[in-house]
């Protein structure tokens, strides 16, 4: 089986070697002049048409052809080709969800074989003479570059298609020149080295930076920020762009990855930080951070944040960049090398204990995970993946492999570095691509060992075990009664038991498991010795290590105020009750705790019950911080008072590490009132160094006991948290605490009941006003103030939510504030809330918004769905609700920017509401085949090729085909790798398929309708052939045949009564089409406005505080009589419009039974008396009657002459309707809007608007602190906006007099100036009214 890069090139039959990229920056177009070129080899004989990925959006203005070679070259020539958008179908309407489905995996497919079409016929592919080999080519693309964002002095590329015509996959790896022209003043951050700087030879203003990237990388990989910042160098190789913060431990992770595992492939390693990026960018050198995420030391959580970010994106440059996976399947051993190497990283960084805690909280994760419902994290020849679980079970995988390897020599130690290293010298194959296979071939080549039974256990296999096991100590014997069993699937390989005796010494002892089931006498070794357990079981362990020889381990951890009986008492310290004193001594003799694999080899479940004294000894007398974690969480299951005293201790001793300490402190929750008057006991201990944060540690466990507060049921919690938040102060200390108060916060919307609801609300209120003047870090406190307000409402009230939910909130605030809104008024409870977020994923300015909004809504309708909210009978609101999710999937132009994370979402939910619904299968967007007949000199086109009465019923056939169930199999070319058929090419000489007959159809090349027919029966004959007659495909074929041949004899004697147009002496040229006309936009169904929307909802707060939004985007497209009007001109004018301009007689024109087959007639007269009549609500309306026109005649009249002049017509009403719905000023329009403007200078209520305020001036210097000066607006600063093209639709110019007019109000609140505002705004609606009719 073909690899990944194999399996490409393979598939697209050429290779890409270099790509060179020249990008020339205009920050005043804010645009991008940029030329491409590629050079590929060919690798088959039969190529004819080249595709690249390139997004729709490049604007492509030439492409050119050329072959370098030695022998007989080939110069620039200009090219055919054709830019398509796979997505641009996908806005017809659809009725069903099987439909949209079928459309968007048909686009994703149709956008990763590539956008950009370019032919190579006509002698292009050809062999080098005395060479044997095809001759390599050059495409040079030229085209420019709308799409990227310029803000702020910085310009930031993502995905690769979008900034260069490229092979957008993982396995398409090239060389990298790019070369850079910026202004002056400006520097790049790019993937590859530098190799100069120098000023522009032609413009001084301008420099030119070239990057060269010499290492094969694919455009995944390849990143750049056009940027102001100055580069900042950390050490000799690691350079920082952007915000000032401490990055030196970077420079001990590059050596620390350099000194265990080999030399960094690259130049240096990049590291930027840009503004409003949704997520973290790793790129070849290069990692491009949001600039949230620059922080001091001072924010402590952000800082290890970034130290968790910064080092893996660093190991990523060694694995997972230089070094890809395979294939899909292998992504596994990548991203769990990267992991695995990672987390050695952060050891030498935090620290072991920090290693083994990450290390057993993730295989407790992962084995509550993997419990028969994850796939295998490997399978072979899947192209699915679930990556969150991947990345969680894969380093736990190497992780349990290093320990397994180490018991006989050495572990990934050396097998990592001989992968790196051959990496490095080109040794790795396939393009630097690691499979599973490979890995363990080095592994066994570097150990000796077969690693097989260990792959197919862990790797290819899926569920971790799950052990019960009971000890019996049995004191005649000396020895313990081991009992393990497997609960479901048998897992075989070595256990590790460790014994700690009654004198604390440990002996360790190995089993063998290869039953389900089995018992293991393991001898005991310390002689017959009472033990005394109690309270102070630490006393017993002085040497349990030898570093702590010399210090009591009583004095380790141990809590000396508990000593005095005051405290102890003040505390509520329990000791064991006397039965549990005799129940101990009875045990005398026994073990003090049991291990059971201490070293973390296994990814399993150990269900070990054992009396809570034994865990107490665990937890006390074991250093492991694996083991001290496990001791809690066993003792969480035990609720008793002395249980409950320990972990308050263990919260109390410092000795302990901090994250075990944590975990206590969240243990005590489950103890009820003994947990609530503890937790209120740890608060006063803390309260004392509340914002002193230099000790680290305790500012953790002070941050725990704040969290666990809020799930006790203690009615003092609220009051204690309210207390700390009234108190705090943070002016004495170094250290910010935006965290500790959104962690107070969060844990006060945790709390019950609803005393102190005024106090909570009022202090909440304060929180979210002083974050909003002086922002905490990434906004934290408010994040958690709006969960706090969601978690003590009683009423659902959405209201508070909305604000934060639009434009001018950082994204994190957004997101927090729209989750909040769907679980206040979740699908079925509230329409208007659904259709506001069906707007915010439509139309909102950042894709990240976009995206969180479709998920979060597609959860809320699924949620709703199961709780029965939402129902699909009758004709509700709920039903309403769900026909409208799928609507959406198909009719949201906002939509339409890509096959994207949005619509899969919505997807996902169609999957549930939808029914099912029967559809036939739609017609696949037109694509060339490889296979269709050479034209030495093609001529591409994209208009329409003029359609005989054959090809009319070739193009009617053909749709009828493919929409029958057995021509599954016939649409598509066969393809021998993947399909599975090595020796099709040999046994079938001619093959064909109907999407080349539709290229072929398209193109022109069929001059009669028996060519037609020919090939549809080689299709037959060719399956005839290579299948066997017991087959499917067999079968399938068959029946294919019987329903060609019925349709065929009909079609045959239906165009056999239908007069023919004489043929041409000569047949015309073949015309290759490579791009489909696109539909005119559907229009979108009528909406309100936002608070419209939300009626009565949002009253009672619109009140009080008006919420103006500057940048509404209805969905509704409201009449356009002057636009209107002028369409129907257009169309009247045309010549092919006269059976259309009056309605259709039915016995003057000879038609007698036109009324009984259309039951709506339509024509453009009647479409133009219901203009004059005011008939028309919106532009839906009129393009449906204009549309029905169209429909009525092809409806009526089959294929000739009328059937053409409709055609002829619609593609006019196609070609103008864009303009008619475009919301952008015409130039007409623009000189009413400035008229309006000119005749508001001269109104009497418009003098205190004219010019913009001064606030000294008028004494009003709070002005601005009232009025944001960016929503400051005049009719001076308007009438600019729209002459310099800054406001360009009507709605910008109404919207920026309507917040104009609310400053006002908002600001004076009552009396004149009001009424002039109120004044001025009647007579601005009239005067609007006036312009659009």
């Amino acid at each position: 089986m073909l690899g990944g890069a194999e399996a490409l090139n393979a598939s697209r039959g050429f290779e890409l070697q270099h790509q060179r990229v020249i990008l020339d920056f205009d920050f005043e177009s804010k645009s991008v002049n940029a030329s491409c070129y590629l050079t590929i080899q060919p690798i088959s004989a039969s190529l004819r048409v080249i595709y690249l990925n390139a997004s729709p959006e490049l604007d492509i203005h030439r492409v050119s052809l050329s072959s370098p070679t030695a022998v007989q070259p080939y110069h620039d020539t200009p090219a055919s080709y054709s830019l398509s958008d796979p997505a641009s179908f996908l806005a017809g309407e659809t009725r069903d969800h099987p439909a949209q489905k079928r459309k968007t995996w048909s686009a994703i497919e149709e956008a990763d074989a590539g956008e950009l079409a370019i032919s190579v016929s006509g002698g292009w592919i050809r062999v080098i003479e005395g060479e044997g080999r095809l001759a390599p080519l050059e495409i040079r693309v030229d085209y420019r570059i709308v799409s990227l964002t310029f803000e702020d002095g910085q310009v930031y590329a993502g995905q690769g298609r979008t900034w260069a015509p490229c092979v957008d996959s993982l396995w398409a790896r090239c060389t990298w020149e790019l070369i850079y022209i910026l202004p002056m003043g400006l520097t790049v951050v790019s993937t590859g080295e530098l190799l100069e700087q120098v000023v522009h030879p032609s413009t001084s203003t301008k420099t030119i930076f070239s990057h060269l990237q010499t290492i094969p990388t694919t455009i995944r990989h390849v990143g750049f920020l056009a940027t102001t910042a100055t580069p900042r160098p950390v050490d000799d190789r690691i350079i920082a762009f952007g915000a000032c913060t401490d990055l030196s431990f970077v420079s001990r992770a590059l050596l620390f990855y350099t000194t265990e595992f080999g030399t960094y492939p690259y130049q240096d390693f990049k590291i930027a930080f840009v503004d409003n990026l949704p997520a973290v960018a790793v790129y070849a050198c290069t990692v491009f951070l949001p600039s949230e995420a620059a922080c001091d030391a001072s924010v402590i959580e952000a800082s290890i944040e970034l130290r968790e970010t910064l080092t893996l994106a660093l190991a990523q440059q060694w694995i997972g960049i230089n070094v890809i996976p395979r294939d899909v399947s292998d992504t596994w051993i990548v991203n769990g090398l990267a992991l695995y190497i990672r987390s050695l990283c952060l050891r030498s960084i935090f620290g072991n204990n920090d290693y083994r805690y990450r290390l057993k909280k993730d295989i407790d994760r992962c084995v509550r995970l993997d419990q028969g419902a994850k796939a295998p994290i490997c399978v072979p020849g899947s192209l699915t993946l679930d990556t969150d679980f991947v990345n969680l079970k894969a380093p736990l995988v190497l992780h349990t492999l290093d320990r397994h390897l180490a018991k006989t020599g050495p572990g990934l130690s050396r097998i990592i570095p001989r992968i790196f290293l051959s990496a490095l010298s080109d040794d790795l194959g396939h393009g630097n691509s690691l499979s599973t296979q490979q890995f363990l071939r080095i592994s066994r080549k570097v150990t000796g060992l077969d690693l097989t039974p260990f792959a197919d256990q862990w790797v290819f296999g899926s569920r971790c075990p799950h052990f019960k096991i009971h000890a019996n100590f049995i004191r005649k014997k000396f020895l313990v009664e081991m009992t393990v069993v497997q609960a479901k699937a048998v897992f075989d390989g070595s256990l590790t038991i460790r014994i700690h005796e009654a004198d604390g010494a440990p002996f360790e002892h190995i089993v063998d498991i290869k039953h389900a089931s089995k018992t293991f006498n393991l001898p005991f070794n310390t002689k017959y010795k009472r033990t005394r357990r109690s309270g102070k079981v630490a006393a017993r362990f002085e040497h349990l290590q030898d570093e702590l020889e010399d210090i009591p381990v009583a004095e380790v951890f141990a809590y000396p105020p508990w000593e005095n009986e005051e405290v102890r008492e003040a505390w509520r310290v329990a000791d064991w009750s006397a039965d549990q004193a005799d129940t101990m001594i009875g045990e005398g003799g026994g073990y003090e705790w049991i291990r059971i694999d201490p070293e973390c080899e296994w990814l399993a479940w150990f269900e070990f019950p054992e009396r809570p004294w034994y865990w107490v000894s665990q937890l006390q007398g074991d250093r492991d911080v694996a083991a001290q974690v496990q001791a809690v969480q066993a003792l969480s299951n035990h609720l008793t008072p002395v249980v409950a005293s320990e972990l308050a201790k263990v919260a109390l001793v410092r000795n302990y590490y901090y994250r075990v300490r944590m975990e206590a402190v969240r243990a005590l929750v489950m103890f009820d009132d003994m947990g609530s008057f503890l937790l209120l006991k740890l608060y006063e201990h803390f309260r004392q160094a509340q914002n002193d944060f230099t000790d680290m540690s305790e500012y953790f466990v002070a941050n725990a006991v704040f969290s666990a507060l809020g799930n006790c049921r203690s009615s003092v919690a609220k009051v204690v948290l309210i207390e700390a938040l009234q108190t705090n102060d943070n002016s004495r200390n170094a250290f910010d605490d935006s965290y500790r108060l959104a962690t107070i916060v969060a844990s006060l919307g945790n709390c019950l009941g609803d005393h102190l609801r005024r106090e909570t609300n009022d202090i909440v209120d304060r929180l979210l006003t002083m974050d909003r003047l002086v922002p905490s870090y990434r906004n934290v406190v408010t994040q958690a103030g709006l969960l706090a307000i969601l978690g003590g409402q009683r009423l659902n009230d959405p209201r508070p939510f909305l604000s934060y939910t639009r434009e001018g909130s950082i994204l994190a605030v957004r997101e927090v504030a729209l989750d909040c809104l769907l679980m206040c008024r979740p699908p079925g409870r509230s329409r208007h809330i659904t259709d506001y977020v069906l707007q915010v994923v439509q139309q909102d300015a950042f894709p990240s918004m976009r995206q969180h909004a479709a998920y979060a809504l597609s959860e809320a309708i699924l949620v709703s769905l199961s709780l029965g909210e939402i129902t699909e009978s009758g004709e509700t609101d709920d039903a309403v609700i769900v026909k409208s999710v799928r609507r959406e999937m198909s009719r949201r132009p906002g939509l339409r920017e890509g096959i994207d994370a949005i619509r899969l979402a919505l997807i996902k939910v169609g999957e549930i509401v939808s029914k099912g619904n029967a559809e036939a299968v739609d017609t696949p967007k037109i694509r060339l085949s490889v296979t269709a007949p050479e034209n030495p000199v093609p001529k591409i086109t994209v208009k329409k090729p003029q359609m005989a009465v054959d090809q009319l019923a070739i193009s009617n056939a053909l749709k009828k085909l493919k929409s029958q169930k057995s021509a599954f199999y016939f649409l598509h070319p066969v393809d021998p790798i993947r399909d599975g058929v090595p020796d099709y090419p040999t046994i079938v000489k001619s093959p064909m398929d109907l999407s080349t007959i539709s290229a072929k159809l398209a193109g022109g090349v069929y001059r009669s309708r028996h060519e037609f027919a020919q090939d549809i029966r080689l299709i037959i004959a060719n399956c005839s052939l290579y299948n066997r007659a017991d087959s499917p495909i067999y079968t399938a074929v068959k029946e294919f045949e019987a329903y060609f041949e019925d349709l065929w004899a009909r079609t045959e004697t239906t165009v056999s009564v239908v007069p023919r147009e004489a043929e041409p002496a000569k047949p015309q040229a073949r015309v290759i089409k490579l791009k489909a006309m696109a539909p005119p936009p559907v229009p979108v169904k009528k909406r309100t406005e936002l608070d419209d929307l939300l009626g009565a909802e949002v009253d009672a707060i619109e009140k009080k505080r008006p919420k103006i939004s500057l940048k509404p985007a209805p969905a509704e497209l409201p009449f356009r009589p002057r636009r209107a009007k002028a369409l129907l001109a257009t169309l009247k004018a045309d010549p092919n419009a006269y059976l259309f301009l009056k309605p259709v007689d039915p016995v003057g024109d000879g038609c007698p039974t036109y009324l009984d087959e259309i039951k709506e007639p339509m024509d453009f007269g009647t479409v133009g008396q219901k203009i004059d009549s005011k008939r028309y609500k919106n532009m839906a309306q009129f393009a449906r009657d204009i549309e029905l026109v169209f429909d009525n005649c092809r409806t009526f009249n089959k294929a000739g002459p009328y059937y053409d002049m409709a055609d002829s017509l619609e593609a006019v009403y196609r070609r103008d309707w864009p303009k008619v719905i475009s919301p952008k000023l015409t130039v007409e329009e623009k000189k009413a809007m400035l008229a309006i403007i000119a005749r508001a200078f001269k109104e009497k209520s418009s003098i205190l608007f004219r010019e913009p305020v001064d606030p000294v001036k008028l004494n009003i210097p709070s002005y601005f602190d009232i009025i944001p000066r960016e929503d400051a607006r005049d009719l001076t600063l308007i009438r600019g906006h729209i002459n310099d093209n800054t406001y360009t639709t009507a709605r910008q110019v109404d919207e920026a007099v309507q917040l104009m007019l609310e400053n006002a109000r908002v600001f004076n609140g009552e009396g004149y100036v009001v009424e002039q505002a109120n004044e001025f705004g009647a007579w601005w609606k009239v005067q609007r009214q006036k312009m659009e009719t």
